[in-house]
């Protein structure tokens, strides 16, 4: 999956004092206490050019959206991608740098939807993360006086 193909927004703003919209910084607060982190410092949205990733088969639960949360600490990032389906979850992965080791989580594997990202995606997406980290840093906020 080439750049194209995806593009990855980042929904957090501000430098000290980080925000984002409510529901998805509570959802992410959620996740990380899911997964054992204290706290998380980088979030966004992930589209894909198909609009059948990672969406859910008619009738079926509905998914909102693909989300990148990782926590950036000095050379350390760690970064986990999960599609948000209301306040529920399906992890998709999970990778950590700098050592680069990959997981893939086995309820994205067993979970039915109309497509899915092939291992090489997601490891594509999280490379193309890793390159330029600007893409999920907060946003800064402009104020006009």
């Amino acid at each position: 999956m080439s750049s194209q193909n995806f593009s990855i927004e980042s929904v957090l703003f501000g430098i000290e004092n980080i925000k984002g919209p409510i529901e998805l910084v509570q959802f992410s607060n959620r996740l990380a206490s899911h997964e054992g982190i204290m706290s998380f410092n980088r979030m966004a949205i992930v589209k894909f050019s198909n609009p059948q990733i990672n969406k859910a088969l008619p009738n079926g639960v509905p998914t909102d959206e693909t989300l990148l949360i990782a926590n950036e600490i000095g050379p350390y990032l760690d970064i986990y991608l999960c599609i948000r389906s209301g306040k529920s979850c399906c992890r998709i992965a999970t990778a950590h740098f700098p050592g680069g080791e990959l997981y893939i989580h086995d309820e994205y594997r067993h979970t039915i939807l109309l497509n899915k990202l092939s291992d090489k995606q997601i490891k594509d997406l999280f490379n193309v993360v890793r390159e330029d980290l600007s893409i999920i840093q907060p946003k800064a906020i402009f104020t006009e006086f």
